[in-house]
């Protein structure tokens, strides 16, 4: 009986997962593209927020092969720098998982603490294609205009997808899965 409830919540929550990743996908891929076209603001990679939340509520091996899924899609889809986001994704959620077991209690707050090194080894690898990308850009313009903006921005919304899934599982009564 026990196997029945933990399949149960199993596939509660990867249908939950699958619909918030299809969301986050259809805002990232149609809404996004506008924000960062008409305003030069940078505009945050929201699969790759998602990505960082996602080990908090879900099992470790299926939060891989989501951050792999996920990143196929960004790269099919969506016009990304790196043209190889499932290793990113799959990195991030690495990433994060490491650093959650440092902390006794794993919410939004830790997720977004556990997710800055792994966003900022991503605004490094974005600020080496960018420099390589623009030949002769200069190095203090691309860091203020582009990389510690987008890593503000990034931050800020990982902490609100941390926030807006918590509250979206508690409301669905999603369990963690381990």
């Amino acid at each position: 009986m026990r196997f029945a409830k933990i399949d149960a919540d199993l596939k509660k929550s990867t249908v939950f997962f699958a619909i918030t990743g299809i969301i986050y996908f259809l805002i990232a891929s149609s809404v996004l593209p506008f924000f960062g076209t008409f305003s030069n603001t940078p505009c945050p990679d929201l699969l790759f927020c998602l990505v960082c939340v996602i080990p908090a509520y879900y099992d470790k091996k299926l939060c891989c092969i989501y951050a792999v899924l996920l990143g196929f899609l960004s790269d099919l889809f969506i016009n990304t720098p790196f043209l190889f986001s499932p290793i990113v994704y799959l990195a991030a959620v690495v990433g994060v998982m490491y650093f959650y077991r440092f902390f006794k209690n794993f919410g939004t707050i830790t997720a977004s603490v556990c997710a800055m090194p792994v966003l900022a080894a991503r605004q490094v690898l974005g600020t080496v294609i960018v420099m390589n990308v623009r030949q002769g850009a200069n190095l203090g313009n691309v860091l203020i205009k582009v990389i510690v903006p987008e890593f503000f921005i990034s931050f800020a919304f990982i902490l609100v997808t941390g926030f807006l899934i918590r509250c979206l599982t508690r409301f669905f009564d999603i369990q963690k899965i381990q």
